[in-house]
């Protein structure tokens, strides 16, 4: 093998290092502080409340509780949420899970995590019939 060819051969197994490490998944468990905005279909929901998260490796569990609200110009309604979470994961600093009507995908900052957030989607958020989306926020209280 010429000289040039053991470099590429070196420099190709030295970036698929970086690929078949694995970091431990960022901690995010315990009680956060949340809060959503969504609209469709001339719709706006918008709630909060806490999420207390349960974590094992890249697995969330957890529950939900909060309240919040719908307008559209013909209506207003009030709902409250104690929602389950499912489907739960973490990699690196990708979030994503599932709590009552809405998916959530999004993004874990800091080390340790302070705060994380991304875009949500909700099928029938407080039996509106809607499909709603948006963005969601979780803090450390």
């Amino acid at each position: 093998m010429s000289t040039r060819g053991a470099a590429a051969l070196a420099l190709l197994l030295a970036s698929c290092g970086e690929y078949t490490t694995t970091s431990p998944a960022p901690d995010i468990s315990g009680s956060w502080r949340y809060s959503q905005v969504v609209q469709g279909g001339g719709t706006t929901c918008g709630d909060g409340g806490t999420l207390t998260i349960t974590q094992n490796g890249e697995r969330l569990s957890g529950s939900l509780t909060g309240r919040g609200g719908c307008q559209s110009q013909s209506v207003a309604i009030d709902y409250l949420r104690q929602d389950a979470l499912l489907n739960g994961e973490i990699a690196r600093s990708a979030v994503a899970f599932e709590a009552g009507a809405c998916r959530y995908q999004g993004t874990a900052v800091g080390n340790p995590v302070t705060q994380a957030g991304g875009s949500a989607t909700c099928s029938n958020l407080a039996s509106t019939g809607l499909v709603v989306s948006g963005s969601w926020e979780l803090l450390r209280p």
